[in-house]
């Protein structure tokens, strides 16, 4: 037990010695390449050795130093995409840099804090003349943009001097607003939801429209009573649906009906226990006595009878999902799968045999789970297909202004609203850079402020 003991100890020393080792490379290796100025690659490491010791102040001083080396890098690509002419890429590049430091709570000194400096002024003062650029283009949208998007790059003094850009464009749009808001109609709901929000934001009373958007609150699961569909099934279904879709373009909180999908189909689930003869086959030393009087011994072979138990698994779905939403064709998906498992409980030390397992099986439940992540995944993909064909592939520039602009909020609504990351048409783009003076990205900024 002594010696036992004393071997796992020794292991656990030679472990900590390698991962000693391991660390101390990987430290004096961010340290080279932190001397190259490759602050990129050193933070990446860095931020391991930390994680895996926090508390050696070694590392955390690295790490700052990392840090910083990635802020000072970061500023002087914002100067050269400012010198370059790309202003909008330079304001994005700043506004990083800000987000970057204020996760790490961690702010520069010295020369980097100078050229921080410069780069702050120099975004003030091109974003004060990009807004008067726009406000004679007659851009009010865009001003209230730019301000929202880029403010928390400035003091309170440089932020107060907005104020009057601001007002401005504030009323400038309220025109705008109620312009548009003349485009409205019964059959344009995600056009007049975007008017609405605008107008309340400017402080603008526009007629309320009775619309409702064509879009659902809820998924609601009906079994058809031909199929043989167990309703822990559709319940289960049900709750992978309600998780997944939710961010997608179908579900609308302000919809007062439900989405109806019925589920009809086969459903199969067969196990079958049986036990099966087992033969361990063991040796047992046979000592004889020669003729001559010495002995020897040879090994003859024991066995030992016993029976193994055996589960046998078939689960199958053959499912047909009907939706009541006509655009949306009637889905059909096939899961089989099988399973076999073998085991033993014996125990016997003296004869090597001991208990055994072998292969795999599965509860009722964790077969259903399966099927389910696979349909659900299968389903939801195949209506956000068939959402993108209706509302996003069929858009044309001949179409009418509110009827194209109604649109094209409905086709991105799953962005804006729900984060998906999604392909946005060239024409969605091209109609709000023309309409709103922003693009279909820095929508999400102009809806965050306004809804």
């Amino acid at each position: 037990m002594i010696n036992k003991v004393f071997r796992l100890n020794r292991i656990a020393l030679i472990l900590t010695f390698i991962l000693i080792s391991s660390c101390t490379t990987k430290f004096k290796r961010a340290k080279e390449l932190m001397v190259e100025k490759n602050y990129d690659e050193a933070l990446s490491i860095m931020d391991e050795l930390v994680a895996r010791d926090p508390s050696d102040s070694d590392y955390q001083v690295g790490l700052k130093e990392a840090r910083l080396g990635v802020i000072s890098q970061s500023l002087i690509k914002v100067r050269m995409t400012r010198l370059a002419q790309n202003n909008n890429e330079s304001w994005e590049l700043l506004r990083k840099v800000f987000e970057q430091q204020n996760y790490w709570n961690l702010f520069p000194t010295g020369a980097v804090a100078f050229t921080q400096t410069e780069e702050i002024d120099e975004a003030f003062k091109n974003i004060k003349a990009e807004i008067i650029q726009l406000d004679r283009d007659h851009k009010p949208l865009r001003i209230l943009y730019l301000i929202e998007r880029y403010k928390n790059l400035f003091s309170e003094t440089k932020r107060k001097s907005f104020e009057n850009s601001t007002d401005l464009a504030r009323k400038d749009s309220r025109k705008y607003c109620i312009d548009l808001a003349k485009l409205g109609s019964n059959q344009t709901f995600y056009l007049n939801a975007f008017v609405n929000s605008l107008c309340n934001y400017l402080g603008v009373k526009s007629k309320a429209l009775d619309t409702e958007p064509e879009m659902y609150n809820q998924i609601r699961i009906n079994i058809d009573p031909r199929s043989n569909v167990p309703p822990q099934f559709a319940t289960a279904f049900k709750i992978y649906l309600d998780k997944k879709i939710a961010k997608s373009g179908w579900i609308n909180s302000q919809s007062n009906k439900p989405m109806v999908v019925e589920i009809g189909g086969d459903y199969f689930f067969r196990e079958i226990t049986t036990r099966e003869p087992r033969t361990h086959t063991y040796y047992e030393k046979i000592r004889t006595t020669n003729s001559n009087g010495t002995t020897s011994e040879r090994e003859e072979p024991r066995y030992f009878y016993y029976n193994a138990n055996v589960v046998i698994q078939d689960f199958s779905t053959d499912l047909v999902l009907v939706n009541s939403d006509s655009h949306i064709s009637i889905f059909k998906d096939l899961y089989e799968s099988n399973a076999r498992r073998t085991y033993h409980d014996y125990s016997n030390y003296a004869i090597n045999l001991h208990p055994e397992s072998t292969g795999y099986s599965y509860s009722e439940s964790e077969w259903r789970e399966k099927a389910l992540n696979q349909i659900a995944n299968k389903y939801l993909k195949n209506i956000e297909t068939i959402f993108d064909q209706k509302y996003c592939q069929n858009l044309s520039e001949t179409q009418k202004k509110e009827v194209l602009l109604n649109q094209s909020l409905k086709c991105i609504q799953q962005t804006i609203f729900n984060g998906q990351p999604k392909y946005t048409p060239d024409i969605i783009r091209r109609t709000f850079e023309k309409e709103f003076a922003v693009n279909t990205d820095e929508l999400q900024t102009l809806f965050r402020m306004i809804w």
